[in-house]
């Protein structure tokens, strides 16, 4: 044998000698605690008009001092997701016993297949990575958009801007209207909360919402499935901070959130933070219509089928309710709290000084009824002036000085089906002609005119 060939032979075997020396020595573990995501989640913002795909890279790290091991990854929708893996050119769902250096990293492609004119694609494509080890596992969340949408990120309105209704609107994150700005959202449009996103308004910010009875404009959650109908907290809401401007919603769903609306302080000309009316609020996880030392008006509106409370008005503000139906029979969770809860407590500063608030308000020609004994409760509590009036309408409660002002206790309203969230009264309901008339509000819910000399309470005025 020539004396180059035995040379490289016996470097070959030294090289061989030094790996198997090398794996010999190495510690290996399988602590998952090691594992670290570049990202929690996936996200593609594409936004699909035509079938096709889209592939994102993501990095996991091994932030350990010992080689890591990876029995199983895998996606959890299996061969039926809507995304596919690829992990040093092989593609796939399943990959098994990966491993990492110590200080080292892995790159992974991941792709989604999205044909958004598919009446089978959901509106948002999610899946998981799974990365397991024995009974140990991490996941990675993926989220895309199946069906075309105006996607809003984190996404700040600095300018005036009305949304089109062609198609509809996500809301990723928290998006914000901010000063001097105003948001105009017109009739028909469908805005879709995705988990934990809300939409704020900034002090000097404004929000229009304007649809129709035959249009109107719809905020849910964006689990469009069945099953999720009338499932709650499935986004946070709308919040309007402090200064939020000349706000009006008129024909307008909101449902499956935590809190349907936030309103926070009154204005300093004391005009109201909020006009809302001929809308629905239902299916909430926390309150429907909630204020902070804030002043807003609804009439003709729904508010319906909390975990918790219909409306709170806390630390003190002023509150008008006409022509309001509260129906509150929530199925999804075990309620204990009253409807309607007002309060004048006083607010407690960061040096634990103590701000009296006064609280007005106003309920007129309204039904607040529900599953409990006692459907709305006040907090006297607070040293601020408390100026209320309640009348011709029908409360559910314990309370007897509320026998006053045409008022009717305890009478079971006769809702057509609130099961099936219809809040409309049937033939034989006792609020029928017991409202009192009223010059500015001639119309209900949805148009119909009202009786002139006697309406009926609620927002529903009785159809024969």
């Amino acid at each position: 044998m020539k004396r180059s060939n035995l040379l490289k032979l016996v470097l070959a075997l030294l090289a061989v000698l030094q790996i198997w020396s090398c794996n010999r020595n190495r510690h290996f573990t399988d602590n998952l605690e090691n594992l670290v995501f570049e990202t929690d989640s996936v996200i593609f913002d594409t936004v699909f008009t035509n079938k096709g795909s889209a592939t994102q890279v993501f990095k996991v790290y091994n932030k350990g001092k010992d080689a890591l091991q990876i029995e199983r990854l895998f996606l959890a929708g299996g061969n039926g997701s809507f995304y596919r893996l690829n992990f040093d050119g092989n593609a796939g769902t399943v990959f098994q016993n990966l491993e990492i250096l110590p200080g080292d990293s892995m790159y992974f492609f991941t792709e989604v297949l999205i044909d958004p004119n598919s009446v089978s694609m959901p509106f948002v494509v999610k899946d998981s990575i799974i990365f397991k080890n024995g009974d140990v596992q991490k996941d990675m969340k993926l989220l895309a958009w199946g069906q075309n949408a105006y996607v809003h990120n984190n996404e700040w309105i600095e300018e005036s801007t009305t949304w089109k209704a062609d198609m509809p609107h996500l809301l990723f994150g928290e998006v914000v209207v901010d000063s001097g700005a105003t948001l105009t959202i017109p009739e028909c449009t469908k805005i879709y909360g995705h988990n934990m996103s809300r939409l704020n308004v900034n002090t000097g910010g404004t929000l229009k919402v304007f649809g129709t009875d035959d249009c109107p404009v719809i905020f849910q959650g964006d689990r469009l499935e069945a099953a999720y109908d009338e499932e709650p907290g499935q986004w946070i809401g709308i919040r309007l901070l402090p200064g939020a401007i000349s706000n009006e919603i008129t024909h307008a769903i909101i449902k499956n959130g935590f809190r349907g609306i936030e309103i926070q302080n009154m204005n300093a000309n004391g005009e109201p933070n909020l006009f809302i009316q001929n809308s629905t609020i239902t299916t909430m996880n926390l309150v429907c219509i909630l204020g902070y030392t804030a002043s807003f008006v609804a009439v003709n509106c729904e508010f319906t089928n909390s975990c918790q409370y219909l409306a709170v008005g806390e630390l003190g503000g002023n509150y008008n309710f006409t022509y309001c139906t509260f129906g509150n029979f929530q199925k999804n969770c075990a309620r204990s709290t009253p409807s309607v809860y007002l309060s004048n407590a006083n607010y407690v500063d960061k040096d634990k000084n103590e701000i009296p608030n006064n609280l007005t308000f106003n309920i007129m020609n309204c039904i607040v009824y529900g599953s409990q004994d006692e459907e709305i409760s006040f907090n006297q509590s607070g040293s601020g002036n408390i100026d209320a009036f309640i009348g011709y309408t029908l409360l559910k409660t314990k309370f007897n000085n509320f026998k006053i002002n045409n008022n009717l206790i305890n009478a079971n309203p006769r809702f057509v089906n609130p099961a099936q969230f219809n809040y409309s009264l049937d033939t034989l309901s006792p609020v029928q002609g017991k409202a009192m008339p009223l010059d500015n509000i001639t119309t209900d819910y949805h148009g119909n005119t009202r009786d002139a000399t006697n309406p009926d309470m609620g927002a529903f005025e009785r159809q024969e």
